[in-house]
């Protein structure tokens, strides 16, 4: 799928999704570039010496926290890796895509909007079943970035996940760029037990104050306040 490639971020902690994201990898064809914060030899090398891999960047500064600007390397790594391509799917390695997603990647060649959203939903107790209450109802996400024709993107803020156009002077134009939605959906698979929820709140918590001193996200608070928030749970219709 040449017109297509990935860009991803991993760290040492989210080494065990490798095998599933190396299998989705594979079942879309779809190249991918990955950053890797603070990672083992051995899962670099694991990365490195994949066949669908065009290029990774590093990050091995053990004091050093992740922010969402990290991409911004991977990502000009992508847009300069292959004259024939025209979109980067921005996929975050705890992400599985729906059983149709091939074909629908191939179908969007053509298409010339700036970025385009998709469907993002939550796997919930196990792969085959979904969250659907509330926030979960109707997310959605810009996963699909248009590079070519010279467009170019920017990750201008810490926390900020996505990125946003830049002008001919440089600038970033804020609420530039024509977008659609996508008969796509994109399933996040990393909050599907307790132990997961809790785990990526903390994580956020840290990373999120170390970057802008609060989470200001209430999703996360949101996802382990089961009690709270008792989630409306069915069968995932999109494996």
């Amino acid at each position: 799928m040449g017109d297509v490639a990935a860009f991803s971020c991993i760290c040492e902690e989210d080494a065990w999704l490798l095998d599933q994201y190396l299998t989705e990898v594979e079942r879309l064809d779809i190249p991918f570039g990955m950053h890797m914060d603070r990672c083992s030899a051995e899962t670099k090398l694991r990365i490195e010496n994949h066949p669908l891999c065009f290029g990774t960047t590093v990050q091995d500064d053990p004091k050093r926290e992740y922010t969402e600007q990290d991409k911004q390397a991977i990502f000009d790594m992508l847009y300069k890796s292959g004259r024939r391509r025209r979109w980067a799917l921005h996929w975050d390695v705890d992400e599985i895509w729906d059983k149709d997603a091939p074909d629908k990647l191939r179908a969007i060649i053509n298409r010339s909007e700036d970025l385009l959203y998709v469907k993002w939903v939550n796997c919930w107790g196990d792969l085959e079943h979904i969250r659907v209450d509330t926030v979960f109802a109707s997310s959605r996400r810009v996963k699909l970035y248009n590079i070519s024709q010279g467009r170019r993107w920017l990750f201008d803020h810490p926390i900020t996940y996505g990125c946003k156009m830049v002008g001919d002077e440089g600038l970033v134009k804020h609420g530039a760029g024509v977008h659609a939605d996508l008969d796509l959906v994109c399933l996040h698979t990393g909050l599907m037990t307790r132990e997961l929820r809790e785990f990526h709140k903390a994580r956020w918590d840290r990373i999120l104050t170390t970057a802008v001193g609060n989470n200001p996200l209430g999703f996360w608070e949101y996802c382990v306040r089961e009690a709270d928030f008792p989630p409306t749970v069915i069968p995932n219709p999109y494996r």
